[in-house]
Parts: structure tokens; C-alpha cells; sequence
């Protein structure tokens, strides 16, 4: 009902109702286990190579043991595959394990859930991934206070606090996509966060956006690197720089590969240090960036694997990046395939910042095009459109000619007109109203030579 309502509240009601989200959050987030993880991970950050082998291997093994314990599906998948947990070399029998698919996890899902945690203690999520296959997950509570403790652990690398100043650029509908006048971004009280979302960056609001942003001093922005980066185009070409006393220190992008040319976008107008870090949803792995621009992984968070590697010059690889869980104990999750190619460093290299975990140089996959609109916005993300959409199995949005997208589905169930209605009705809502809308049914999306199809493929 929050929803149909929302959009016709006034600016300070609808400034309420995200405060009252962000309050939410906050208690379920930022519990005084968060806060316990957090110390612990700043501290175990500077292990040494050795500690943090050893550390690894025993969160491994017992990670395995739970899930024989506690999990159906490994407990039958380890006794098909023969799979010893008092081997020494735990790894070894890792390996022999296959790795899971989403559809491997989809088809499994009621045997992966662990029959140790209470239900009080799972929290349902859902996450369409970026090949656009609907899941659902369950994470026990301490998982989420451990997963935003890495996270916070990245920003505090670059002097960031918790409860500064912010603004988050989004895909949800934070400010209705009817609205024409400003204010364009609304406030979210207990994060200390301002919002701005995606739909209301366009040559008609850029004026209102910079001069909004200009009027406060953020610590940092965040968000959607396509969406900071077309903020971030759109003042440069209508020059409207942002004032040195409204530049923020640092962004942080995530949920999407940041591109070059965004980067040096965003880097030219805001003249901030631009970093990310790598999760998912399934919060299978975690990688973050250091001061000196390299993905670590988070060895405290789960084990991440290179396989089907090819070996590159100098002795980087690049391959599958598949990860194990060491702390989602209500759904955990070995050997997953995170659907991403990435290129591992050396295996001798060492960071200048000092710490010793394994460095990946770059993920390739999550490299997407853009729907041009009629307006001439430029839009990156759809996966939000098929959340709960569980009869479809994959999707991907094409453009071959301005004014129009066509929607390419691989479904369960076969041509689905109320599927086709729903998207039509979320499109329209979402993204605009002033657009032509296609379908087209296919076996299998056509995938690139990593495996992957882009989730938006642009042929203008």
C-alpha cells in the first residue's frame, strides 16, 4: 500500500517515510554485532601471508562440517563426491566439488537452508543478479551485520565514518518520475543520507541537482557509477562545476563495473578519489579496493577461487571467480559461481598497503551498455524490473533504434502476456512511459566468450 501512496505524499512526508526506512535498517544493520565485527576485521585486515593461510583453511573446514551437519544438499553432495573433512589438505577436497549455478541454486533452494538456524533469526532477500535470474535467499542476522562490517571496513580505508554526511545516488524511486519541479532528492535522517535517483538525472534537472549539491558538504557520494557518471556529464557540459567547498573526498560506486570513461567523468568534475568494492546478494565473496586502487579479497568473508584458469602474461590468470561462504550460516553457499571472469595478480605480488591477501586485478564481467531515451537520458540498469519474476529464467534489454527497447526472455513457462504487461507496467513506471516496448522469446540467451551475455546490449 506504501507504495501506491508514496508518490502522492508531499516532499516532508515522503522525507519521513525514508527516514523511517532508514531507521529500519539501521537497527538490522548496525547492531552492536556490527560494530563487534567491524573492530575484529580492522584488526585481521594486516595479517600476515602465513595467518591468513592458516585462518582461511580452519574457517574452511568448518564451514564444510556445518554445512555436512546441518545442510541436506551437502550433506548428500559430500557423501556422492567422497569428500573427506579430516584430510589435510581441505582444499584438495574443496575441489573436488562442483561448482554451483543459479540453477543449481534455484532448483535446490529448500535443501540449502540450514536446519540450525531458527526462523526468527533468517531474513528473506531476493536479488535478480545481472544476468537478470530471479533468486531467493535467506541470510541468518550475524551474516548481515558481518557483510556490512567488510563494507564499512572499505570505506573506513579512506577515512570515511560512520554516520557522515553522504548523498546516494539509486535506481529506487526515491522522487516520483512525474515530479517536474525540484526537489529532486529527498532525506534520509538516520543515515545522514540524501538521495537522488536515477530518474530525475536529465538535462531539464541538472541545474536544480548541482545546485542542490553545492549547497551541502558531503563526506562522500555512492551509488551506481552510471548514474554519478551521467550526473557528473551532464554539469560538465553544461558547465556547471561543483564548488570546492561541495566536492566530497571519495566515492564509492557499486553494484556495477565502473567504466573508464564514467570514471574520468566523475573524477574530472568532483575531483574525488573514485574506489569500489565487489559483493553480491548471495554474499558468496567480497573483494575491496586499497588505497593504491587493488581488489583484495576479504579473507575473513569467504574463500574465492580462479578456476578454468588461463594463464596471461606475467604470470596473472584469468578464469571463473567462484566463491565459498565462511559466514551466511542460514543458506550458505560452497563453491558458487559468481557468473563474473576476473584476472588474479601473481601470486607472489604484494600490495604497497601492506596487506598480504590474494589481489585481483579486475573483474570483467558486470560491462553493460545503455538505453538511450527519447529525452536523451541514459539508462544502465534493469534488473530491479525482474525481481520476484521467478518464471523467468533469463533476460536481457536491447536497443536497435532510438524510441524503442526490445525485452528478450527465456521463460519457464513459455509466451506469458501477463508477464509481458507486468514488465510493460514496471518499465513505466520505472524508466519512462515514452517508449515502444518489444518481446522476444529465445532457448538461451546468447553468451560472450566468458560466459556471460550483457545484461543491456545496445546496436544504435
Amino acid at each position: 500500500m506504501i507504495e501506491s501512496l508514496y508518490p502522492k505524499l508531499p516532499v516532508f512526508l515522503q522525507n519521513l517515510v525514508c527516514s523511517i526506512y532508514g531507521f529500519k535498517e539501521k537497527r538490522s544493520r548496525f547492531n552492536q554485532d556490527f560494530f563487534d565485527y567491524f573492530e575484529k576485521y580492522q584488526n585481521s585486515q594486516f595479517l600476515t601471508y602465513e595467518e591468513i593461510t592458516d585462518e582461511v583453511e580452519h574457517n574452511l573446514r568448518k564451514m564444510l562440517e556445518y554445512c555436512r551437519d546441518n545442510v541436506v544438499y551437502y550433506r548428500n553432495l559430500f557423501e556422492r563426491h567422497g569428500i573427506d573433512l579430516k584430510a589435510n589438505d581441505i582444499r584438495a577436497e574443496l575441489s573436488k566439488l562442483p561448482v554451483m549455478s543459479k540453477e543449481t541454486l534455484r532448483q535446490n533452494a529448500a535443501n540449502l537452508v540450514s536446519s540450525s538456524i531458527p526462523n526468527s533469526e533468517k531474513v528473506e532477500l531476493h536479488t535478480s543478479g545481472t544476468t537478470g535470474k530471479a533468486l531467493t535467499l535467506f541470510k541468518d542476522k550475524a551474516a548481515i551485520a558481518k557483510q556490512w562490517a567488510i563494507w564499512f571496513r572499505h570505506r573506513a580505508r579512506f577515512d570515511v565514518g560512520f554516520g557522515d554526511l553522504h548523498v546516494n545516488f539509486t535506481g529506487k524511486l526515491v522522487v516520483p518520475a512525474e515530479q517536474k519541479k525540484p526537489p529532486f532528492w529527498r532525506f534520509n535522517r538516520p543515515f545522514n543520507q540524501y538521495l537522488i535517483n536515477m530518474q530525475q538525472v536529465n538535462e531539464d534537472n541538472i541545474g536544480a541537482i548541482v545546485g542542490f549539491l553545492n549547497s551541502i558538504s558531503p563526506k562522500f557520494y555512492s551509488g551506481y557509477p552510471s548514474i554519478i557518471a551521467e550526473v557528473a556529464r551532464l554539469a560538465l557540459e553544461h558547465d556547471l562545476p561543483l564548488q570546492p567547498s561541495a566536492r566530497p573526498a571519495v566515492i564509492f560506486a557499486g553494484a556495477e563495473n565502473t567504466l573508464e570513461y564514467q570514471k574520468a567523468a566523475i573524477e574530472s568534475w568532483t575531483g574525488a578519489v573514485v574506489t569500489d568494492q565487489y559483493g553480491l546478494t548471495e554474499g558468496n565473496c567480497n573483494l575491496s579496493r586499497c588505497e593504491h586502487g587493488h581488489y583484495h579479497t576479504d579473507h575473513e568473508f569467504g574463500l574465492s577461487e580462479c578456476v578454468d584458469p588461463e594463464l596471461l602474461s606475467d604470470n596473472r590468470k584469468r578464469g571463473r571467480l567462484v566463491g565459498t561462504s565462511f559466514t551466511n550460516m542460514a543458506m550458505p553457499l560452497i563453491r558458487y559461481d559468481t557468473g563474473d571472469i576476473a584476472i588474479w595478480k601473481p601470486d607472489d605480488f604484494r600490495c604497497p598497503c601492506g596487506r598480504q591477501t590474494t589481489v585481483i586485478e579486475s573483474i570483467e564481467g558486470r560491462i553493460d551498455d545503455f538505453v538511450e531515451l527519447n529525452d536523451g537520458r541514459r539508462i544502465m540498469r534493469f534488473d530491479y524490473l525482474f525481481k520476484g519474476t521467478d518464471s523467468i529464467k533469463e533476460a536481457q534489454i536491447c536497443q536497435y533504434k532510438l524510441g524503442e527497447v526490445v525485452i528478450k526472455l527465456v521463460s519457464r513457462i513459455g509466451p506469458n502476456e501477463e508477464i509481458e504487461n507486468e514488465l510493460t507496467t514496471q518499465f513505466k513506471k520505472w524508466i519512462t512511459d515514452d517508449m515502444n516496448i518489444r518481446f522476444e522469446y529465445l532457448e538461451q540467451i546468447p553468451k560472450s566468450n566468458t560466459g556471460k551475455f550483457k545484461a543491456v546490449q545496445s546496436y544504435l
